[in-house]
């Protein structure tokens, strides 16, 4: 699949069957993780905590529930969070988390894998100290945001979940200087 291919067929998935992720494809999400564009090359202010404990999951789908009123874990088997050094700020912090995440969705598509953003784990999870601590999160880290990912429950490739016309919603304008004009161009 060429990259183009799967930026487009990129889709969320918010069902998951129950089978594990086996250790190759996790390897392969960390992978990509590591190799996404960090700020300023603070590879050590990052950290990446995968979830794949069924008991775990489940007792964070409960705070997810008690603290946003549903469970955003939709079921998934694995459930990978990105955390930042605090004293990051905070626009790099987040910048960088959506890189990660970006990385670590388009690997699970290669692998026929879905996945979901799950803002859900920086939210409900921050400030929770004795959880932190036990998912091994870094003293001085925070988590910012994370990724579900899984087999969609229904079967179906999350290419085929993406099939959809070309996106045109989001506003673009060109804008370049060429021979003494300026030229301003809308929906590219």
């Amino acid at each position: 699949m060429n990259l183009l291919d799967a930026i487009a067929g990129r889709a969320s998935v918010r069902s998951f069957s129950a089978t594990p992720l086996t250790d190759a494809e996790i390897e392969l999400l960390v992978k990509a993780a590591r190799h996404a564009p960090v700020t300023l090359g603070k590879y050590g202010q990052f950290h990446l905590t995968v979830i794949a404990d069924r008991e775990l999951l489940g007792e964070i789908g409960g705070i997810y529930a008690a603290e946003l009123g549903s469970d955003f874990t939709y079921g998934a088997p694995a459930l990978l969070i990105v955390s930042a050094d605090e004293e990051l700020p905070r626009g790099q912090r987040f910048a960088t988390a959506g890189s990660i995440v970006q990385n670590i969705q388009l690997a699970a598509l290669e692998l026929g894998l879905g996945t979901v953003y799950n803002w859900a784990a920086g939210s409900a999870l921050a400030g929770k100290g004795e959880l932190l601590a036990r998912l091994g999160v870094p003293e001085g880290f925070a988590p910012l945001t994370g990724v579900l990912a899984g087999e969609p429950a229904d079967g179906r490739l999350p290419a085929e979940l993406a099939a959809r016309p070309e996106r045109t919603e989001m506003g673009v304008n060109f804008v370049s200087k060429g021979s003494g004009t300026f030229d301003t161009r809308s929906g590219l």
